[in-house]
Protein backbone atom coordinates (compact mmCIF):
# COMPACT_ATOMS: atom_id res chain seq x y z
CA UNK A 1 0.00 0.00 0.00
CA UNK A 2 1.26 3.59 -0.66
CA UNK A 3 1.97 6.33 2.14
CA UNK A 4 -0.62 8.51 1.82
CA UNK A 5 0.31 11.15 4.52
CA UNK A 6 1.74 13.59 2.92
CA UNK A 7 0.52 16.14 0.64
CA UNK A 8 0.92 16.89 -2.93
CA UNK A 9 3.51 19.44 -4.25
CA UNK A 10 1.95 22.51 -3.78
CA UNK A 11 3.40 24.51 -7.17
CA UNK A 12 1.85 20.99 -8.99
CA UNK A 13 -1.24 21.10 -7.38
CA UNK A 14 -3.02 24.60 -6.44
CA UNK A 15 -6.66 24.74 -6.92
CA UNK A 16 -8.60 27.79 -7.99
CA UNK A 17 -11.73 28.48 -5.43
CA UNK A 18 -14.94 28.43 -7.92
CA UNK A 19 -16.91 31.42 -8.28
CA UNK A 20 -19.43 31.77 -5.14
CA UNK A 21 -23.22 30.79 -6.51
CA UNK A 22 -22.11 27.37 -8.32
CA UNK A 23 -24.39 24.93 -7.00
CA UNK A 24 -21.73 22.43 -6.71
CA UNK A 25 -19.04 25.04 -5.00
CA UNK A 26 -21.73 25.16 -2.06
CA UNK A 27 -21.89 21.34 -1.75
CA UNK A 28 -17.98 21.22 -1.39
CA UNK A 29 -17.75 23.55 0.95
CA UNK A 30 -20.86 22.41 3.10
CA UNK A 31 -20.16 18.48 2.69
CA UNK A 32 -16.48 18.39 2.82
CA UNK A 33 -15.28 18.21 6.30
CA UNK A 34 -18.50 15.99 7.18
CA UNK A 35 -16.94 13.72 4.21
CA UNK A 36 -13.58 13.07 6.07
CA UNK A 37 -14.79 13.24 9.07
CA UNK A 38 -14.93 9.05 9.40
CA UNK A 39 -12.30 6.80 8.40
CA UNK A 40 -11.05 8.83 5.64
CA UNK A 41 -9.58 11.79 7.53
CA UNK A 42 -6.78 10.01 8.98
CA UNK A 43 -5.01 10.27 5.88
CA UNK A 44 -4.46 14.03 6.09
CA UNK A 45 -4.58 17.01 3.57
CA UNK A 46 -3.39 14.41 0.47
CA UNK A 47 -7.44 12.73 1.06
CA UNK A 48 -8.84 16.34 1.09
CA UNK A 49 -6.96 16.92 -1.99
CA UNK A 50 -7.82 14.63 -4.39
CA UNK A 51 -11.17 14.93 -3.16
CA UNK A 52 -11.24 18.24 -4.26
CA UNK A 53 -9.72 17.48 -7.16
CA UNK A 54 -12.61 14.43 -8.09
CA UNK A 55 -15.04 17.54 -7.65
CA UNK A 56 -13.22 20.19 -9.83
CA UNK A 57 -12.41 18.00 -12.36
CA UNK A 58 -16.31 16.82 -13.19
CA UNK A 59 -17.13 20.36 -14.79
CA UNK A 60 -20.65 20.49 -16.44
CA UNK A 61 -21.80 17.85 -17.91
CA UNK A 62 -25.29 15.41 -19.27
CA UNK A 63 -26.95 14.10 -16.30
CA UNK A 64 -28.05 10.56 -16.22
CA UNK A 65 -31.04 10.09 -14.67
CA UNK A 66 -31.58 6.18 -14.71
CA UNK A 67 -31.63 3.91 -11.61
CA UNK A 68 -29.49 2.08 -11.28
CA UNK A 69 -29.73 -1.39 -9.03
CA UNK A 70 -26.81 -2.69 -7.51
CA UNK A 71 -26.54 -5.92 -4.93
CA UNK A 72 -26.68 -4.40 -1.65
CA UNK A 73 -22.94 -3.34 0.24
CA UNK A 74 -22.10 -5.42 3.14
CA UNK A 75 -22.24 -3.75 6.35
CA UNK A 76 -19.90 -3.44 8.99
CA UNK A 77 -21.23 -5.74 10.82
CA UNK A 78 -21.09 -8.17 8.20
CA UNK A 79 -17.85 -7.75 7.69
CA UNK A 80 -16.37 -10.78 9.26
CA UNK A 81 -18.50 -12.94 7.52
CA UNK A 82 -16.66 -15.53 5.27
CA UNK A 83 -16.23 -15.82 1.72
CA UNK A 84 -15.45 -18.31 -0.93
CA UNK A 85 -11.48 -18.29 -1.28
CA UNK A 86 -11.34 -18.18 2.64
CA UNK A 87 -9.28 -20.22 4.69
CA UNK A 88 -10.31 -21.49 8.05
CA UNK A 89 -8.71 -23.61 10.72
CA UNK A 90 -10.76 -25.98 12.51
CA UNK A 91 -9.86 -27.72 15.83
CA UNK A 92 -11.89 -30.10 18.06
CA UNK A 93 -10.69 -30.63 21.37
CA UNK A 94 -9.48 -33.79 22.15
CA UNK A 95 -10.07 -34.73 19.04
CA UNK A 96 -6.96 -34.52 16.75
CA UNK A 97 -8.19 -36.00 14.03
CA UNK A 98 -9.99 -33.50 12.76
CA UNK A 99 -7.56 -30.27 13.28
CA UNK A 100 -6.76 -28.79 9.95
CA UNK A 101 -6.61 -25.69 7.77
CA UNK A 102 -10.51 -25.77 5.56
CA UNK A 103 -10.28 -23.85 2.85
CA UNK A 104 -14.41 -22.48 1.44
CA UNK A 105 -14.58 -23.54 -2.12
CA UNK A 106 -16.75 -21.52 -4.57
CA UNK A 107 -20.37 -22.72 -3.38
CA UNK A 108 -19.34 -21.08 -0.02
CA UNK A 109 -18.80 -24.45 2.39
CA UNK A 110 -16.59 -26.72 3.38
CA UNK A 111 -15.97 -30.05 3.10
CA UNK A 112 -15.42 -31.38 7.17
CA UNK A 113 -14.84 -35.50 8.27
CA UNK A 114 -17.88 -36.88 8.93
CA UNK A 115 -20.46 -34.43 8.75
CA UNK A 116 -19.57 -33.96 4.90
CA UNK A 117 -20.12 -30.43 3.66
CA UNK A 118 -20.73 -27.10 6.12
CA UNK A 119 -22.12 -23.80 4.61
CA UNK A 120 -20.03 -20.69 5.73
CA UNK A 121 -20.41 -18.24 3.59
CA UNK A 122 -22.10 -14.88 4.97
CA UNK A 123 -21.51 -16.45 8.64
CA UNK A 124 -19.13 -15.29 10.92
CA UNK A 125 -16.07 -18.54 12.55
CA UNK A 126 -18.17 -18.22 15.75
CA UNK A 127 -21.23 -19.51 13.90
CA UNK A 128 -19.43 -21.86 12.01
CA UNK A 129 -17.90 -23.71 15.09
CA UNK A 130 -21.72 -23.44 16.19
CA UNK A 131 -22.49 -25.41 13.12
CA UNK A 132 -19.98 -27.74 13.61
CA UNK A 133 -20.60 -28.61 17.09
CA UNK A 134 -24.22 -29.36 16.20
CA UNK A 135 -23.40 -31.34 13.57
CA UNK A 136 -20.63 -33.80 15.52
CA UNK A 137 -23.40 -33.91 18.45
CA UNK A 138 -25.40 -35.59 16.05
CA UNK A 139 -24.47 -39.50 16.16
CA UNK A 140 -20.67 -38.92 16.09
CA UNK A 141 -19.29 -36.87 19.34
CA UNK A 142 -20.79 -36.12 22.91
CA UNK A 143 -20.58 -32.64 23.63
CA UNK A 144 -18.03 -31.84 21.13
CA UNK A 145 -16.15 -28.03 21.29
CA UNK A 146 -14.67 -26.39 18.21
CA UNK A 147 -12.76 -23.51 17.60
CA UNK A 148 -12.64 -22.11 14.04
CA UNK A 149 -10.16 -19.37 13.28
CA UNK A 150 -9.86 -17.36 10.34
CA UNK A 151 -6.34 -18.10 8.43
CA UNK A 152 -6.61 -16.53 5.30
CA UNK A 153 -9.06 -13.79 3.64
CA UNK A 154 -10.20 -13.95 0.26
CA UNK A 155 -9.51 -10.84 -1.39
CA UNK A 156 -10.11 -7.59 0.68
CA UNK A 157 -9.72 -4.81 -1.64
CA UNK A 158 -10.97 -2.84 -3.89
CA UNK A 159 -9.59 -1.90 -7.47
CA UNK A 160 -9.77 1.61 -9.35
CA UNK A 161 -8.65 1.10 -12.84
CA UNK A 162 -9.01 3.91 -15.97
CA UNK A 163 -8.64 6.99 -15.83
CA UNK A 164 -7.43 8.30 -12.30
CA UNK A 165 -4.59 9.59 -11.49
CA UNK A 166 -3.04 6.48 -9.15
CA UNK A 167 -4.83 3.25 -10.52
CA UNK A 168 -4.25 0.17 -8.40
CA UNK A 169 -6.27 -1.69 -5.61
CA UNK A 170 -6.48 -0.67 -2.48
CA UNK A 171 -7.09 -1.88 1.58
CA UNK A 172 -11.47 -2.29 1.80
CA UNK A 173 -12.45 -0.68 4.92
CA UNK A 174 -15.34 -0.95 6.79
CA UNK A 175 -18.41 2.41 4.72
CA UNK A 176 -15.25 3.08 1.91
CA UNK A 177 -17.04 4.81 -0.72
CA UNK A 178 -16.78 4.84 -4.22
CA UNK A 179 -16.07 8.54 -4.00
CA UNK A 180 -13.13 7.60 -1.40
CA UNK A 181 -12.17 5.13 -3.37
CA UNK A 182 -11.45 7.19 -6.82
CA UNK A 183 -10.07 9.98 -4.57
CA UNK A 184 -7.41 7.27 -3.08
CA UNK A 185 -6.59 6.48 -6.78
CA UNK A 186 -5.62 10.00 -6.63
CA UNK A 187 -8.71 11.50 -8.29
CA UNK A 188 -9.56 12.02 -12.21
CA UNK A 189 -7.75 12.43 -15.02
CA UNK A 190 -8.54 15.46 -17.52
CA UNK A 191 -9.41 12.52 -19.93
CA UNK A 192 -12.21 10.51 -17.61
CA UNK A 193 -15.71 10.16 -18.22
CA UNK A 194 -17.31 10.88 -14.98
CA UNK A 195 -20.73 10.19 -15.61
CA UNK A 196 -19.83 6.77 -17.40
CA UNK A 197 -18.14 5.02 -13.77
CA UNK A 198 -18.54 1.18 -13.89
CA UNK A 199 -18.67 -0.92 -11.19
CA UNK A 200 -18.12 -4.29 -10.89
CA UNK A 201 -19.18 -6.74 -8.37
CA UNK A 202 -19.22 -10.25 -7.40
CA UNK A 203 -22.73 -11.48 -6.64
CA UNK A 204 -22.79 -15.05 -6.26
CA UNK A 205 -21.20 -17.68 -4.81
CA UNK A 206 -20.55 -19.25 -8.01
CA UNK A 207 -19.08 -16.55 -9.23
CA UNK A 208 -20.84 -14.72 -11.36
CA UNK A 209 -20.62 -10.55 -11.19
CA UNK A 210 -22.55 -7.88 -11.81
CA UNK A 211 -21.74 -4.46 -13.92
CA UNK A 212 -23.56 -1.46 -13.44
CA UNK A 213 -22.63 2.33 -15.02
CA UNK A 214 -23.52 4.79 -13.32
CA UNK A 215 -22.53 8.79 -12.61
CA UNK A 216 -19.84 10.17 -10.31
CA UNK A 217 -21.18 13.65 -11.07
CA UNK A 218 -24.69 12.91 -9.85
CA UNK A 219 -23.10 11.94 -6.32
CA UNK A 220 -20.96 14.72 -6.38
CA UNK A 221 -23.87 17.34 -7.03
CA UNK A 222 -25.66 15.66 -4.26
CA UNK A 223 -27.92 14.41 -6.82
CA UNK A 224 -27.49 10.62 -5.66
CA UNK A 225 -26.23 8.82 -2.74
CA UNK A 226 -22.69 7.50 -2.70
CA UNK A 227 -22.38 3.72 -3.10
CA UNK A 228 -20.46 1.68 -0.32
CA UNK A 229 -18.25 -1.07 -1.53
CA UNK A 230 -17.77 -4.33 -1.08
CA UNK A 231 -13.85 -6.08 -1.03
CA UNK A 232 -13.54 -7.12 -4.58
CA UNK A 233 -15.35 -4.52 -5.83
CA UNK A 234 -13.62 -3.42 -9.55
CA UNK A 235 -14.41 0.69 -10.27
CA UNK A 236 -13.36 1.85 -13.75
CA UNK A 237 -13.33 5.00 -14.85
CA UNK A 238 -13.45 5.10 -18.93
CA UNK A 239 -12.18 8.04 -21.20
CA UNK A 240 -14.30 10.33 -22.34
CA UNK A 241 -15.25 10.10 -26.43
CA UNK A 242 -14.60 14.03 -26.62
Amino acid sequence: MRDLSSSPDESSATLRRPMPGSGRCRYIENHVDAFFGGQVAQLGNFATWAFLSVCLAVGPGCDRNQQVTLPPAVSEADSGALRPGDELTIRVFDEDRFAGDYPVNEAGAINFPFVGEVAVAGKTASEVATAIETKLADGYLHNPSVTVLVKARQNREVSVLGQVKEPGSFKWQGRLTLVQAVSLAGGLTPFAAPTRVKLTRRVGTDGSTKTIELSLKEIIDGRRDDLVLQPGDIVFVPESRI
